[in-house]
Protein backbone atom coordinates (compact mmCIF):
# COMPACT_ATOMS: atom_id res chain seq x y z
CA UNK A 1 0.00 0.00 0.00
CA UNK A 2 2.93 2.42 1.24
CA UNK A 3 4.34 1.24 -2.50
CA UNK A 4 1.13 2.13 -4.42
CA UNK A 5 0.45 5.52 -2.46
CA UNK A 6 4.14 7.01 -3.52
CA UNK A 7 3.91 5.66 -7.54
CA UNK A 8 0.43 7.91 -6.97
CA UNK A 9 1.81 10.78 -5.85
CA UNK A 10 4.84 10.49 -8.43
CA UNK A 11 2.36 10.48 -11.35
CA UNK A 12 0.30 13.55 -10.12
CA UNK A 13 3.69 15.54 -9.53
CA UNK A 14 4.89 15.01 -13.00
CA UNK A 15 1.74 15.71 -14.62
CA UNK A 16 1.27 18.80 -13.22
CA UNK A 17 4.75 20.11 -14.40
CA UNK A 18 3.87 19.08 -17.93
CA UNK A 19 0.55 21.37 -17.56
CA UNK A 20 2.75 23.84 -16.50
CA UNK A 21 5.25 23.91 -19.29
CA UNK A 22 2.60 23.37 -22.07
CA UNK A 23 2.60 26.68 -24.75
CA UNK A 24 -0.08 28.94 -24.57
CA UNK A 25 -3.10 28.35 -27.36
CA UNK A 26 -2.34 30.19 -30.67
CA UNK A 27 -5.57 32.04 -30.59
CA UNK A 28 -4.76 33.84 -27.32
CA UNK A 29 -1.22 34.81 -28.68
CA UNK A 30 -2.65 35.90 -31.57
CA UNK A 31 -5.42 37.93 -30.01
CA UNK A 32 -3.45 41.45 -29.38
CA UNK A 33 -2.18 41.65 -32.81
CA UNK A 34 -5.88 41.39 -34.14
CA UNK A 35 -6.97 43.93 -31.59
CA UNK A 36 -3.93 45.90 -32.55
CA UNK A 37 -4.88 45.06 -36.47
CA UNK A 38 -8.56 46.69 -35.82
CA UNK A 39 -7.50 49.23 -33.95
CA UNK A 40 -4.94 50.29 -36.94
CA UNK A 41 -8.03 49.97 -39.74
CA UNK A 42 -10.31 52.12 -37.71
CA UNK A 43 -7.63 54.73 -37.38
CA UNK A 44 -7.14 54.34 -41.11
CA UNK A 45 -11.20 54.58 -41.52
CA UNK A 46 -11.07 57.70 -39.51
CA UNK A 47 -8.10 59.38 -41.74
CA UNK A 48 -9.79 58.31 -44.75
CA UNK A 49 -12.95 60.02 -43.54
CA UNK A 50 -10.79 63.12 -43.01
CA UNK A 51 -9.40 63.07 -46.27
CA UNK A 52 -12.77 62.67 -47.84
CA UNK A 53 -13.98 66.43 -49.78
CA UNK A 54 -12.94 69.81 -48.08
CA UNK A 55 -16.94 70.63 -47.49
CA UNK A 56 -16.65 72.57 -50.31
CA UNK A 57 -19.13 70.71 -52.04
CA UNK A 58 -21.81 71.70 -49.99
CA UNK A 59 -21.63 75.29 -48.77
CA UNK A 60 -25.34 75.02 -47.68
CA UNK A 61 -25.17 78.86 -47.26
CA UNK A 62 -23.45 81.79 -48.67
CA UNK A 63 -22.94 85.25 -47.92
CA UNK A 64 -21.18 87.78 -50.37
CA UNK A 65 -20.52 91.52 -49.80
CA UNK A 66 -18.60 93.13 -52.85
CA UNK A 67 -16.94 96.71 -53.53
CA UNK A 68 -15.91 98.31 -56.70
CA UNK A 69 -15.85 100.79 -59.18
CA UNK A 70 -19.19 100.69 -61.96
CA UNK A 71 -19.07 102.79 -65.62
CA UNK A 72 -22.76 102.97 -66.39
CA UNK A 73 -24.18 103.96 -70.15
CA UNK A 74 -28.00 103.58 -70.05
CA UNK A 75 -27.99 104.26 -74.18
CA UNK A 76 -25.00 102.69 -75.35
CA UNK A 77 -27.39 100.72 -77.61
CA UNK A 78 -30.55 102.17 -78.42
CA UNK A 79 -32.64 105.65 -77.42
CA UNK A 80 -36.27 105.09 -78.32
CA UNK A 81 -37.41 108.70 -76.74
CA UNK A 82 -35.51 108.84 -73.60
CA UNK A 83 -32.71 111.18 -73.88
CA UNK A 84 -32.94 114.02 -76.55
CA UNK A 85 -29.26 115.85 -77.45
CA UNK A 86 -29.96 119.85 -77.84
CA UNK A 87 -28.23 121.97 -80.19
CA UNK A 88 -24.88 121.83 -80.23
CA UNK A 89 -24.87 118.19 -79.16
CA UNK A 90 -25.32 118.79 -75.28
CA UNK A 91 -27.57 116.36 -73.95
CA UNK A 92 -30.80 117.45 -72.53
CA UNK A 93 -30.56 115.06 -69.75
CA UNK A 94 -27.27 114.58 -68.08
CA UNK A 95 -29.05 111.28 -66.23
CA UNK A 96 -27.70 108.42 -68.36
CA UNK A 97 -23.49 107.97 -67.97
CA UNK A 98 -21.41 108.20 -64.92
CA UNK A 99 -18.75 106.10 -63.38
CA UNK A 100 -18.34 105.70 -59.39
CA UNK A 101 -18.41 102.99 -56.57
CA UNK A 102 -20.78 100.54 -56.09
CA UNK A 103 -21.49 98.48 -53.41
CA UNK A 104 -23.23 95.15 -53.26
CA UNK A 105 -24.46 92.12 -51.16
CA UNK A 106 -25.34 88.26 -51.72
CA UNK A 107 -27.12 85.59 -50.24
CA UNK A 108 -27.71 81.38 -51.74
CA UNK A 109 -27.14 78.36 -51.34
CA UNK A 110 -24.71 76.06 -52.99
CA UNK A 111 -24.87 72.01 -53.72
CA UNK A 112 -22.25 70.78 -55.15
CA UNK A 113 -20.54 73.01 -58.42
CA UNK A 114 -24.21 74.57 -58.38
CA UNK A 115 -25.28 77.77 -56.51
CA UNK A 116 -28.33 79.67 -56.47
CA UNK A 117 -28.87 83.21 -54.82
CA UNK A 118 -30.28 86.69 -54.86
CA UNK A 119 -28.04 89.91 -55.45
CA UNK A 120 -28.33 93.24 -54.88
CA UNK A 121 -25.82 96.49 -56.17
CA UNK A 122 -25.73 99.94 -55.67
CA UNK A 123 -24.00 102.52 -57.52
CA UNK A 124 -23.83 106.24 -57.04
CA UNK A 125 -22.91 108.40 -59.93
CA UNK A 126 -22.17 112.04 -60.48
CA UNK A 127 -25.93 112.88 -61.43
CA UNK A 128 -27.84 109.58 -60.48
CA UNK A 129 -28.03 106.56 -58.69
CA UNK A 130 -28.61 102.86 -60.32
CA UNK A 131 -29.60 100.15 -58.18
CA UNK A 132 -29.88 96.51 -59.12
CA UNK A 133 -32.00 93.21 -57.55
CA UNK A 134 -32.19 89.85 -58.73
CA UNK A 135 -31.56 86.12 -58.58
CA UNK A 136 -28.14 84.42 -59.98
CA UNK A 137 -27.35 80.89 -61.19
CA UNK A 138 -23.37 80.16 -60.94
CA UNK A 139 -21.26 77.42 -61.66
CA UNK A 140 -18.10 76.87 -58.96
CA UNK A 141 -14.78 74.66 -59.90
CA UNK A 142 -13.74 73.52 -56.51
CA UNK A 143 -9.94 73.59 -56.73
CA UNK A 144 -7.64 73.56 -54.03
CA UNK A 145 -7.78 76.36 -52.10
CA UNK A 146 -8.58 78.92 -55.54
CA UNK A 147 -12.07 78.58 -56.62
CA UNK A 148 -13.29 80.47 -60.38
CA UNK A 149 -16.81 81.34 -60.71
CA UNK A 150 -19.16 81.94 -63.74
CA UNK A 151 -22.53 83.20 -62.77
CA UNK A 152 -25.60 84.49 -64.68
CA UNK A 153 -28.75 86.50 -63.36
CA UNK A 154 -31.62 88.69 -63.80
CA UNK A 155 -33.72 91.32 -62.22
CA UNK A 156 -35.13 94.60 -61.44
CA UNK A 157 -32.96 97.70 -62.13
CA UNK A 158 -33.86 101.52 -61.60
CA UNK A 159 -32.24 104.84 -61.60
CA UNK A 160 -33.16 107.85 -59.94
CA UNK A 161 -31.42 110.46 -57.50
CA UNK A 162 -31.14 110.02 -54.21
CA UNK A 163 -31.46 112.45 -51.38
CA UNK A 164 -29.48 111.44 -48.53
CA UNK A 165 -30.59 114.03 -45.92
CA UNK A 166 -34.51 113.27 -46.72
CA UNK A 167 -35.03 109.43 -47.62
CA UNK A 168 -38.45 110.47 -48.88
CA UNK A 169 -37.24 112.83 -51.14
CA UNK A 170 -35.33 110.03 -53.19
CA UNK A 171 -37.10 110.50 -56.63
CA UNK A 172 -36.96 107.86 -59.49
CA UNK A 173 -39.12 107.60 -62.72
CA UNK A 174 -36.58 104.95 -64.56
CA UNK A 175 -37.10 101.40 -63.98
CA UNK A 176 -36.46 98.38 -66.10
CA UNK A 177 -35.20 95.26 -66.43
CA UNK A 178 -31.55 93.94 -65.47
CA UNK A 179 -29.65 90.88 -67.23
CA UNK A 180 -26.49 90.27 -65.04
CA UNK A 181 -23.09 88.13 -65.97
CA UNK A 182 -19.90 88.01 -64.11
CA UNK A 183 -16.21 86.15 -64.10
CA UNK A 184 -14.33 86.04 -60.42
CA UNK A 185 -12.45 84.12 -58.69
CA UNK A 186 -12.63 83.38 -54.64
CA UNK A 187 -9.60 82.30 -52.39
CA UNK A 188 -9.90 80.34 -49.41
CA UNK A 189 -8.22 81.67 -46.52
CA UNK A 190 -10.17 78.96 -43.72
CA UNK A 191 -12.74 76.58 -44.68
CA UNK A 192 -15.60 79.31 -44.08
CA UNK A 193 -13.88 82.31 -45.38
CA UNK A 194 -12.62 83.41 -48.61
CA UNK A 195 -11.78 86.59 -50.64
CA UNK A 196 -11.77 87.08 -54.80
CA UNK A 197 -12.04 89.62 -56.99
CA UNK A 198 -14.08 89.72 -60.32
CA UNK A 199 -15.81 91.62 -63.25
CA UNK A 200 -19.12 91.46 -64.36
CA UNK A 201 -21.58 93.11 -66.82
CA UNK A 202 -25.38 94.32 -66.68
CA UNK A 203 -27.51 94.86 -69.49
CA UNK A 204 -30.19 97.15 -68.86
CA UNK A 205 -33.41 97.53 -70.38
CA UNK A 206 -34.73 100.79 -68.84
CA UNK A 207 -37.87 102.94 -69.71
CA UNK A 208 -38.47 106.85 -68.51
CA UNK A 209 -42.08 107.08 -67.24
CA UNK A 210 -44.01 110.11 -68.52
CA UNK A 211 -43.83 113.61 -67.07
CA UNK A 212 -47.68 115.41 -67.92
CA UNK A 213 -45.70 118.63 -66.88
CA UNK A 214 -43.93 118.73 -69.86
CA UNK A 215 -46.28 118.14 -73.05
CA UNK A 216 -44.82 118.06 -76.78
CA UNK A 217 -43.69 120.96 -77.55
CA UNK A 218 -41.43 120.38 -81.06
CA UNK A 219 -38.67 121.98 -79.41
CA UNK A 220 -36.03 118.96 -79.49
CA UNK A 221 -36.42 115.42 -81.04
CA UNK A 222 -38.14 114.01 -77.61
CA UNK A 223 -41.39 114.07 -76.24
CA UNK A 224 -40.90 114.32 -72.33
CA UNK A 225 -44.85 113.80 -72.01
CA UNK A 226 -44.41 109.91 -73.67
CA UNK A 227 -42.63 107.42 -72.23
CA UNK A 228 -39.11 106.56 -73.22
CA UNK A 229 -37.32 103.12 -73.41
CA UNK A 230 -33.24 102.49 -73.55
CA UNK A 231 -30.79 99.77 -74.04
CA UNK A 232 -27.53 100.31 -72.18
CA UNK A 233 -25.18 98.67 -70.13
CA UNK A 234 -23.63 98.68 -66.34
CA UNK A 235 -19.82 97.53 -66.34
CA UNK A 236 -18.31 96.50 -62.69
CA UNK A 237 -15.22 95.58 -61.19
CA UNK A 238 -14.84 94.57 -57.40
CA UNK A 239 -13.50 92.69 -54.71
CA UNK A 240 -15.64 90.71 -52.01
CA UNK A 241 -15.68 88.84 -49.06
CA UNK A 242 -17.42 85.63 -48.39
CA UNK A 243 -19.15 83.19 -45.53
CA UNK A 244 -20.16 79.89 -45.80
CA UNK A 245 -21.60 77.83 -43.45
Amino acid sequence: MLALRSALCLLLLVASRASAQAPAPPAAADAPAARSGSSEGEQEGEEGEEDDGDGRDVDYLWIEVEGGISDANLVAFTDSNFVSAAAGGTPLFQEVRGTGPFVGAGLGFRIFVFSVGARATYANYQNFDLGNVGGELAIRLPIPVIEPYARVGFGYAWQGQANYANPAMSSTSVYGWSFDAALGLDVYLVEWFTVGAGVGLNLLNMSRQRDPTMPCMGLTDICPGNPGDAVGYQLRGFVQVGFRF
